[in-house]
């Protein structure tokens, strides 16, 4: 992964934002033993003025040294004010 990754969001409520904070992780798909440069996804719900239970779907855009990648998926979020 060249960078950190951007985030799109496909589906949701308006007031949800997605950001990426860079960060030292583990990647846990590479089985690495250590921290490398990475980031972790944060979701930020504005303005909630009663519980909820939303659908969200995201895509995360990955640039590598063989060119750009893209995932989606989806999560329900439940929201309290």
């Amino acid at each position: 992964m060249i960078g950190l990754p951007k985030v799109e969001i496909l589906e949701g409520p308006p007031g949800i934002t997605f950001t990426i904070k860079e960060e030292q992780v583990v990647p846990v798909r590479a089985k690495c033993p250590g921290k490398v440069p990475g980031g972790k996804l944060m979701v930020t719900a504005a303005s909630i003025t009663e519980p909820a239970e939303v659908r969200v779907t995201v895509r995360l855009k990955f640039k590598t040294l063989d060119g750009e990648r893209q995932r989606a998926d989806s999560a329900i979020l439940m929201l309290q004010p």
